[in-house]
């Protein structure tokens, strides 16, 4: 059960990290097609896109580029969802990863609403990680402990 656990824990590790990056280079690809310059910074947790010229930037730019992110990791890790979830129908073994891209589809979706917006971002990550949680759990919570326990 440990094992499996800190498998678990380990994948949903690595795909957050990359997340982050996804996440903040999608908003650099929109803005760069928008011609809107920018750059993105990185920390050890989080990462940050700015605007070179932010009085320039019309206020459908920024809402699109706020949206960008989210949105589009929501997609991409929906689409990789839905794979795994019908896989998981089929393999108990790739629960974990179901369940993982449950939660981080979840999460962006509604963190990429509170990005665009440019508001409440903060309580966004809160709730964001709650109702992902909560979903994934419902939708894989019996048969995660029993793939867990080894049954």
């Amino acid at each position: 059960m440990i094992r499996r656990l800190l498998s678990l824990l380990t994948q949903l590790f690595h795909y957050w990290f990359g997340v982050t990056a996804i996440h903040e280079r999608a908003q650099m690809v929109v803005a760069n097609y928008e011609g809107v310059a920018g750059h993105v910074a990185f920390t050890f947790q989080s990462g940050k896109f700015f605007y070179a010229d932010f009085p320039s930037v019309l206020w459908w730019q920024d809402l699109t580029i706020g949206l960008a992110g989210g949105m589009i990791v929501a997609a991409g890790f929906g689409i990789l969802w839905a794979i795994q979830h019908w896989q998981g129908k089929v393999s108990p073994s790739e629960l974990d990863t179901a369940a993982i891209f449950a939660v981080i589809t979840i999460f962006q979706f509604i963190y990429g609403i509170a990005d665009g917006l440019d508001r409440w971002v903060t309580p966004a990550e809160l709730i964001g990680t709650i109702t992902a949680v909560v979903i994934s759990g419902k939708l894989y919570g019996k048969r995660l402990l029993l793939w867990l326990e080894g049954t």
